[in-house]
């Protein structure tokens, strides 16, 4: 339950992320070219997200499974605003 909350959390701050970032002219640019890369998803939203390491499968999560999620935000021109990665 705790690792369902956590996800569309991480979810929402990258939705806040996109939106930010594409309300100016560069930021509609980069979100247009990020589109275009292969594996990318766009969601009904506008929340694109690109899956970096596929699961197997063999394992599915049950209510109670723990859930160890990394993230990292950045703005267009690669400033970093959060990074759970550097926070270890």
């Amino acid at each position: 339950m705790i690792a369902t909350y956590f996800i569309r959390y991480i979810f929402s701050l990258l939705a806040v992320a996109c939106f930010v970032s594409a309300t100016d002219e560069a930021g509609t640019k980069y979100l247009e070219e990020k589109s275009l890369e292969d594996g990318v998803v766009t969601l009904p939203s506008g929340l694109r997200y690109k899956v970096l390491e596929k699961g197997s499968g063999a394992f599915h999560p049950k209510v109670n499974s723990p859930c160890l999620c990394h993230y990292g935000g950045t703005l267009i021109d690669g400033t970093q605003f959060d990074s759970s990665y550097s926070r270890g």
